[in-house]
């Protein structure tokens, strides 16, 4: 099953001693629609996985991806979550419209 989820805002938290490094929670007209969990490099990834539970999208991904998250945040817009269940592969992906060239 593919969940796609739009969203219009986000909150970051960089954790100083949790059991991730850093969460960024994602919102839709103030309802969250999904979040990205950061491991530390010496966790083990394929301990998490990625998930839906009722639609709301649950990524993990190393923290060393963090820096390219919050670059594709600040540049990019609109943007959306992206699950596919049935591989546990997501992303956050934008959706930009193509626009025409003169």
């Amino acid at each position: 099953m593919e969940f796609l989820k739009r969203f219009d805002s986000y909150k970051i938290t960089y954790y100083s001693r949790w059991t991730h490094d850093a969460l960024i929670q994602f919102a839709s007209n103030g309802q969250l629609v999904g979040q990205i969990t950061f491991v530390s490099e010496g966790d083990n990834i394929a301990n998490y996985t990625n998930s839906a539970p009722d639609g709301f999208i649950d990524l993990y991904l190393r923290i060393s991806k963090f820096n390219d998250i919050i670059n594709i945040l600040r540049l990019e817009k609109p943007l959306a979550l992206f699950l596919q269940t049935d591989n546990g592969v997501g992303a956050i992906q934008t959706m930009e419209p193509i626009e025409e060239q003169e």
